[in-house]
């Protein structure tokens, strides 16, 4: 993260072509999205079944965040990464054309994408 005002909220994930723009902040059960969502200090899964779950550690300034999404016998995965550790299995059994987002709160966020 560039830049990540305090209290940090921010989500990154994947989501599908038809997410509405109005509906951004992803604090919800949804299966327009897979987002790995931090804020004040506590960091959480949203998504298809996943509505909250505690997941991995809160995102912070400098921090460096990378998805891993594959095919394997039990269906679609996505993993998540956090300063190079691997997280684990997030998400599983998804279809469809999906994208990836960045989801930010305050004014003057910003992120660097690789």
């Amino acid at each position: 993260m560039e830049k990540l005002q305090q209290p940090g909220y921010i989500g990154i994930g994947l989501s599908t072509d038809d997410i509405s723009l109005k509906h951004i902040y992803c604090t919800s059960k949804s299966d327009r999205w897979m987002v790995y969502f931090s804020q004040k200090g506590i960091s959480k899964l949203f998504g298809p079944n996943a509505d909250g779950t505690t997941f991995g550690k809160p995102i912070q300034q400098g921090d460096k965040v990378g998805i891993q999404y594959f095919k394997s016998p039990q269906g679609n995965e996505l993993k998540f990464f956090h300063n190079g550790e691997e997280l684990g299995v997030a998400f599983r059994g998804f279809t469809g054309k999906l994208f990836f987002c960045v989801f930010l709160y305050y004014v003057g966020d910003r992120v660097t994408l690789n």
